[in-house]
């Protein structure tokens, strides 16, 4: 009984690292196909809120959800995300949905040096950027966004150089609030975090962990027109989940965008673009 009850709770272990379920190869394509064209606005949704300055608002913390709570040790039928339940595995179509114009959330930061790590990696450029971001959906790395702090102006604009992982989409979006992970010089400048100090073995040290109120804008601001979505609410509405016959496409096929142009990505496979 000791010995079953240890491989359980190794079992459980691996699941929530989501290494439960290894990605299958990636059918062979044509390296010179012309992608698919997603753009964005393909989801319609109507905004529960037009206000025209920055907003305050408390999260959505405890969404209403159409999965059954039905913990099987699968993935597929929903698991824990560091104590919080989530109903299933975000589609691949999900991780890959588009930002809405202008989204409120909380934001977040990266260590130091690791958004230099994936700009580097995605072959972004940060030609006129003032700094890089991740977002929850990867349809939009090698975007631009600009970002307002609650009480200030627009800032940026920064380049998307990163994206949450399929595990982890649910939980940043619902259960964190999160919008945006910011680099760390960003979050220096925002008084989020510092170098030196007594975390981190004195490298760096984080004065607050998230920042609320944040408002993040597809384009520049000159074309804000006050409409504010609140992306717990968005993505309730568009999430699907991924089936336990899906295709495991693996998504490090990934093209490194030709100048002026945008990533490229192998789902399922056929190459897709999100300009």
């Amino acid at each position: 009984m000791k010995i079953a009850n240890k491989l359980a709770s190794i079992l459980l272990l691996i699941l929530i690292l989501g290494t439960l379920v290894k990605p299958e190869p990636a059918t062979a394509i044509d390296p010179t196909s012309t992608p698919t064209v997603i753009k964005r606005g393909t989801q319609t949704f109507t905004p529960t809120n037009t206000q025209t300055q920055t907003p305050t608002r408390t999260p959505t913390i405890v969404p209403s959800v159409t999965h059954s709570f039905n913990y099987d040790s699968n993935s597929y039928n929903g698991y824990w995300w560091y104590g919080m339940w989530t109903p299933g595995l975000p589609a691949f179509e999900s991780q890959f949905m588009r930002m809405p114009g202008v989204s409120i959330g909380s934001a977040v930061f990266y260590a130091p040096d690791v958004m230099q790590a994936q700009i580097e990696y995605r072959g972004l450029s940060m030609d006129g950027m003032i700094g890089a971001v991740a977002l929850p959906f990867c349809s939009e790395i090698g975007h631009s966004v600009w970002i307002m702090r609650p009480g200030l102006d627009w800032e940026g604009p920064y380049m998307v150089a990163d994206c949450s992982r399929r595990n982890d989409l649910y939980g940043h979006i619902i259960w964190r609030d999160q919008v945006v992970e910011v680099d760390f010089d960003t979050a220096v400048r925002w008084g989020m975090a510092r170098y030196g100090g007594q975390q981190n073995e004195g490298r760096w040290s984080a004065l607050t962990g998230r920042l609320n109120h944040v408002l993040i804008s597809m384009s520049s601001p000159e074309y804000y027109d006050g409409v504010i979505i609140d992306l717990t609410e968005y993505f309730l509405k568009h999430v699907t989940y991924a089936p336990l016959t899906e295709y495991r496409d693996q998504l490090q096929n990934y093209r490194t965008p030709e100048p002026g142009g945008y990533p490229e990505w192998l789902i399922n496979g056929t190459w897709v673009s999100f300009p």
